[in-house]
Order: C-alpha cells, then structure tokens, then sequence
C-alpha cells in the first residue's frame, strides 16, 4: 500500500513510479504517470499525458494529445490532430490530415488527400490521387493511376498498369506484366529472372538467385543463398548463414551464427550469442549475455544484466539494474534505479 521505493538521479528526465508497477521509458523530457499505470515515450518534444493512459511518441517536432489517447509519431515536417485521434507519420515534407483520421507517410515528393481517408506514399516524384482513395508509392520512375484504386512501386524503371489493378515493383532489372496482376521486384544490377505465367512475388537486392517454378519470395541484400525446392524466405544484410532444408527466415545484420535444425528467427545487430537448441528470437545491440536454456527474448543496448532462470524480457539502455526473482521488465535510458519485489 506504500508508493516503490524508487527515485530517479538523472541527468536527463525523471520519473516516479505509482502503486502497482509501470514500465515507463524517457529518453528526453520528462512526464508525470497518471495511477493505473501508463507506458509512454519522449525521444524529443514535449506532450501532456490525458489521464487513462496514453502511448505517444515523439522524434522531432510537438505535438498535443486530445483526449481519449493518441499514438502519432512525427520525424521530421508537420501536422494538426483532428479530434478522434490519428497516427500519422513524416520524415519528410508537409501534409494536412483531413477530418475522420488518416495515415500516411511522406518521404520526398507531393500529394493531396481527399477526404474519406487515403493512404499514400511518395519517395520520389508525384502523382495526382484519384477520387475514393488511393495506396501508392514511388520512388523513383513513374506510374499513372487507374480508376478504382491501384498499389504499384516502382524503384527503378518504368512499367504499364493492366486495368484492374497490379502490384509491381521495380528497384533495378527488367521484367514483362503478366495480364493478371503480378508483384514482382528486382534490385540488382547483377541477376535477373523470368516471370513464370500465374504470378510470382520475388525480390533480388544484391547476390542471385533461382526462381523455382511455382513461385518463391526471396530476398538477399549481401550474401548469397540456395532455395530449396518448395520455396523460402530469407534475408541477409551482412553476415553468413546456412539454410536448412525445409525453409527458414533469418537475418543478420552484424556476426554470425548458426542455424539449428528446425528454423529460427534470430537477429545480431553487435555482440555476441549462441543459440539454444529448440529456437530463440533474441537481440542483442552492444553488450553480451547468456542464454538460459527454455528458450528467452532479452536485449541489451548498453550495460549488461544476468538472467534468472525461468526466463526474463530486460533491456537496459542507459544505467543500472538489478533483477529481482521471479521476473521484472523495467527499462531505464537515463538514469539508474532499483527493482523492488511486490512493489504493488
């Protein structure tokens, strides 16, 4: 029935725990959480948490909460909430929300949105929408829209839409459109395939591959991989890795690992794991720790922790905890603080 015994020395922001336990995280700023519990985020600006709640986030810019709770995220540009709540998005450029709520992202480039909602995005160029809403992306090249709504990209190249609407991509190659519709991308200079009647949705960033008949989606930034027959999914940034037969998605971003048999999702981006036998989905930015046998999803940024065995979800970007036992998710990027048992 006592508040936790907790309290913040922090250089940058501060916060202070209600009855109940709260997983709370500040990288710049400061908030006040309301009782019953509340999980909110300042990397840059300024926002007023509405009593009840709320899970905001801001990059650049400011924004104001409307009551009632709103998750919007602003990178770079500007724009107004209309009342009712609205999670938008921009990196970059301007756009006006129109009433009723509306999602959409603007990279480089120009569009308009009619009313009743759209979603668009444009990275290079510009199109006009069409009446009764439209989702679109370009980055580079051209399309026209068709009445009746069309989602097409094109990267690199140019490509004619079939009536009745087409997904396509382009980033670099060439391909012919099936009528019928098809997806199909290529991003590399080195490689090229062969759109099989029927559609097929395949993606080539850097290395090669071979389309089995029937279709496959892969893709492979650096490295290079052989599907097995039956289809795969699969993606490498940087690193190595061996596909074991029967299929496996993984990714590796920085280091190295090995697959055991039975797939796994795994993903380095810096330090240092071994898997444990039966799969793990676990990441780890700078620091190091050991997986205990059963299996955990635990990340470190910065500092380092132990884990009890029974498994715990801990990250630590800034500071210093210690892990009761039984269990405790408490993140901390400024500051320090400690963990105490039953703090309801």
């Amino acid at each position: 029935g006592v508040e936790s015994d907790f309290h913040s020395r922090a250089c940058s922001g501060c916060f202070r725990i209600i009855e109940g336990g709260c997983h709370c995280e500040v990288r710049s700023g400061c908030y006040r959480i309301i009782e019953g519990g509340c999980h909110c985020e300042v990397r840059s600006g300024c926002y007023r948490i509405i009593e009840g709640g709320c899970h905001c986030e801001v990059r650049s810019g400011c924004y104001r909460i409307i009551e009632g709770g709103c998750h919007c995220e602003v990178r770079s540009g500007c724009y107004r909430i209309i009342e009712g709540g609205c999670h938008c998005e921009v990196r970059s450029g301007c756009y006006r929300i129109i009433e009723g709520g509306c999602h959409c992202e603007v990279r480089s480039g120009c569009y308009r949105i009619f009313k009743g909602g759209c979603h668009c995005e444009v990275r290079s160029g510009c199109h006009p929408g069409v009446t009764g809403g439209c989702h679109c992306e370009v980055r580079s090249g051209c399309y026209r829209i068709i009445e009746g709504g069309c989602h097409c990209e094109v990267r690199s190249g140019c490509y004619r839409i079939i009536k009745g609407g087409c997904h396509c991509e382009v980033r670099s190659g060439c391909y012919r459109i099936f009528e019928g519709g098809c997806h199909c991308e290529v991003g590399s200079c080195s490689g090229c395939y062969r759109i099989i009647e029927g559609g097929c949705h395949c993606e080539v960033r850097s290395g090669c591959y071979r389309i089995i008949e029937g279709g496959c989606h892969c893709e492979v930034r650096s490295g290079c991989y052989r599907i097995i027959e039956g289809g795969c999914h699969c993606e490498v940034r940087s690193g190595c890795y061996r596909i074991i037969e029967g299929g496996c998605h993984c990714e590796v971003r920085s280091g190295c690992y090995r697959i055991i048999e039975g797939g796994c999702h795994c993903e380095v981006r810096s330090g240092c794991y071994r898997i444990i036998e039966g799969g793990c989905h676990c990441e780890v930015r700078s620091g190091c720790y050991r997986i205990i046998e059963g299996g955990c999803h635990c990340e470190v940024r910065s500092g380092c922790y132990r884990i009890i065995e029974g498994g715990c979800h801990c990250e630590v970007r800034s500071g210093c905890y210690r892990i009761i036992e039984g269990g405790c998710h408490c993140e901390v990027r400024s500051g320090c603080y400690r963990c105490i048992r039953d703090v309801a």
